[in-house]
């Protein structure tokens, strides 16, 4: 199972030379103890959030 977080959009440039956009979605793939982000060691895997994670994303998206 996945969640799409958000779209961005990517500056491209083709072999001809002619430039556009590409829509790229950002995909958080779930796993088996994601609930477990931030506090099963800390230490070793940090002590953001699953929620935190998402957030980062998401602001992350809006600049862009």
């Amino acid at each position: 199972m996945y969640t799409i977080i958000c779209s961005i959009s990517k500056n491209t440039a083709s072999k001809n030379g002619s430039r556009g956009k590409e829509k790229m979605k950002i995909l958080v793939i779930n796993g088996p103890n994601l609930n477990m982000l931030g506090i099963r060691e800390p230490e070793h895997y940090g002590s953001m959030s699953y929620s935190g994670l998402v957030e980062m994303i998401k602001e992350y998206c809006d600049e862009r």
